[in-house]
């Protein structure tokens, strides 16, 4: 809202009305709907709350400089006596962060926490970062070459040069973990590694694994 309502002769309120009976007339919700909604549930039904806080004992937030308001409410209603753990680059936000933001103000919100600061990351190799910077400034915080790391991010158009890297590195004995994001960008070496005779380990329920949509 704040963006568009700098910019000259937009009428905001006629703006956002309209588009909620846009919304209504089509019977849908949007994002920040979906958001409040949990939010005003959550706060009106301790017996969700509790069960909910119950069944998750630990809630991991990636990207959270881009996380909304109303999704703070929630982890913050959601935290009970869970561990929450945030994890934020004020340079990665995809907006400006307001003065209001919780994560400007984490040590208010969360009386208990504890701030870690990164100084390095091994996400990109050394040339990539020091572009990144000519675009934007980001401070302390110094980039490690991925060879001299345990963790390494490998992307291959090509399976064969995917079955290549994976077969050179577990010729040596030494026990690997490939990861992947979906179980399609396992699908490869798990055939090659039935192919091979290669012994593996699948992360969760092989039957799973096969009915999933991407696979």
């Amino acid at each position: 809202s704040t963006l568009i309502s700098s910019v000259e002769g937009v009428d905001l309120k006629l703006l956002c009305d309209e588009y909620a009976a846009m919304k209504a007339r089509k019977e849908v919700m949007d994002y920040d709907d979906i958001i409040w909604d949990c939010v005003s549930a959550l706060q009106s039904d301790s017996a969700l709350l509790k069960e909910l806080q119950r069944q998750y004992r630990v809630i991991h937030v990636d990207d959270a400089q881009d996380v909304c308001y109303g999704a703070h409410i929630i982890l913050n209603l959601m935290k009970g006596s869970s561990e929450l753990v945030y994890f934020a680059d004020q340079d990665s936000s995809a907006l400006p962060l307001e003065v209001d933001n919780v994560l400007l103000n984490f040590e208010k919100v969360y009386v208990d926490g504890k701030t870690f600061h990164l100084k390095e990351h091994y996400r990109c190799s050394k040339t990539i970062w020091e572009k990144a910077c000519e675009f934007k400034k980001i401070a302390n915080v110094e980039a490690q070459r991925e060879e001299i790391t345990d963790i390494k991010f490998k992307n291959f158009v090509d399976l064969s040069r995917l079955y290549a890297y994976a077969e050179n590195k577990i010729s040596d004995g030494v026990e690997t973990a490939f990861l992947y994001r979906h179980f399609a960008m396992a699908a490869p070496l798990v055939e090659y590694f039935q192919s091979k005779d290669i012994p593996y380990q699948l992360n969760g329920s092989v039957i799973h694994f096969v009915q999933d949509k991407l696979v």
